[in-house]
């Protein structure tokens, strides 16, 4: 194959498998000009084995030993190459020995020991700190919470009417306005206008105002809207007769 008129390509297969004509085939296309120098630097990039001392053999499409390219010096057309050839190629991986090389420290025991507790002590400050810092948020929305219901309390009487801030808005009449036996807080038992509540005033075996079964409801403050709403009559929607 010339040559000398500047240039040309080949196909070749490039293999580093054992196996060298079954596995690990990449087709590559190479040029004629590359010393085998040249070439061993790119076949390092491709297989990953050192381009020092590495060999690379040329085997034919039967599978027999051509050459063995090994003047660094020569051109790789210098060689009897033909398309779909199959170099294969030897040598060390640019890996190998480096875990065997690698120095590994070893934490002496006493030291391990001491480590070990060092964080475990680091970590249980961390925890007391998360705990600290959720227990004043903590405080400081209940703090507000409080303040924003003595602020809504002020408004809300016995006798007055309300509107339920609610999925469904509901209106009814304040009925009682303290705390309970059930629960902790501040809560205000409505009388509603129609019959969607959950008790008659009594919960729990304490009676905290009276009213018909199914009209009575606890809430909290911040539920409530205090205005002169008007009594729901339930037959105002009804169509004359």
């Amino acid at each position: 194959m010339d040559i000398m008129d500047g240039g040309g390509t080949v196909e070749l297969y490039i293999t580093n498998s054992k196996d060298k004509h079954e596995s690990c085939l990449n087709l590559k296309k190479l040029k004629l000009n590359n010393t085998i120098g040249e070439l061993k630097q790119k076949l390092e990039l491709l297989t990953g084995q050192m381009s020092s001392n590495m060999t690379i053999s040329l085997y034919n499409r039967n599978h027999d030993l051509v050459s063995h390219l090994s003047d660094n010096s020569m051109l790789l057309g210098q060689y009897p190459v033909e398309n779909e050839m199959t170099l294969f190629v030897e040598g060390n991986y640019l890996t190998d020995g480096l875990e065997s090389s690698e120095t590994k420290y070893v934490l002496p025991e006493e030291k391990y020991k001491e480590h070990k507790e060092n964080l475990k002590n680091f970590m249980m400050k961390q925890k007391e700190e998360r705990l600290r810092r959720e227990a004043l948020l903590k405080e400081n929305n209940e703090e507000k919470d409080k303040c924003l219901e003595e602020n809504i309390l002020k408004d809300i009487e016995v006798g007055k009417r309300c509107k339920i801030n609610d999925s469904d808005v509901r209106f009814g009449t304040v009925m009682f306005v303290g705390e309970t036996k059930f629960s902790s807080g501040v809560w205000v038992g409505v009388k509603l206008d129609e019959p969607f509540g959950k008790n008659n005033g009594t919960v729990k075996d304490v009676k905290y105002f009276e009213c018909e079964e199914n009209y009575g409801m606890f809430v909290k403050p911040g539920r409530l809207t205090i205005g002169d709403f008007p009594v729901l009559d339930p037959f105002d929607e009804l169509d004359e007769i």
